[in-house]
């Protein structure tokens, strides 16, 4: 949740100020109580199942499944939150038909999926007290997934261009979260198939 407030400032997120619930202020953002308890709920829970689902053997086909349930799942979430006036996203959003902007769930899930990978493929090497290098394992996947997937919908946003170049953008962010969940699904599909032939 470190890096909450700087994300909320280049895609357009929004937190009421003056809030009963707040947490923390940074970088002109009153961030809620319920947003690291949501991180740790949806990051940590998702990251969590899909190594399990990893572990125990996930083909392609189960890896896009659970994709497409988490984006579904978080959809709803940031859209409650936005319909219950908590938070919303601000701006000429591309993919902001009804609810939150679909572009931003494809990143949130694609953050799970990336951690969970990562756990899979870091965790036989991390024992004893070594496992503390899993308390700062969320904050880079975290932010370099979010980071890097986001970009083209983030600067078009900021950038004062046409709708359709923000569109653009959103479709270039969505289809960067697909490329990610498309090498996770052949990493998971490579370990299940490598399992069952030993």
């Amino acid at each position: 949740f470190m890096i909450e407030p700087i994300f909320d400032n280049t895609l357009l997120y929004w937190y009421p100020a003056e809030n009963p619930l707040s947490y923390y202020r940074a970088y002109d953002r009153t961030i809620p109580l319920f947003v690291p308890l949501g991180y740790a709920w949806f990051f940590g829970g998702s990251a969590y199942i899909i190594w399990r689902v990893i572990e125990g053997g996930a083909t392609k086909g189960r890896i896009w499944a659970l994709f497409a349930g988490t984006v579904v799942a978080d959809w709803l979430a940031v859209s409650i939150c936005e319909w219950l006036g908590l938070s919303a996203f601000y701006g000429n959003q591309p993919y902001h038909v009804f609810g939150s902007p679909l572009w931003f769930s494809f990143c949130d899930a694609t953050d799970g999926f990336v951690l969970g990978m990562a756990l899979a493929l870091f965790m036989p090497h991390l024992q004893g007290v070594r496992r503390l290098w899993l308390l700062v394992l969320p904050s880079f996947t975290y932010g370099s997934t979010l980071g890097s997937t986001s970009a083209p919908v983030s600067l078009a946003l900021n950038s004062g261009w046409p709708t359709w170049a923000i569109w653009a953008g959103g479709t270039a962010t969505m289809a960067m979260c697909l490329i990610v969940i498309h090498v996770v699904a052949q990493m998971s599909d490579a370990r299940a198939k490598a399992v069952a032939a030993a």
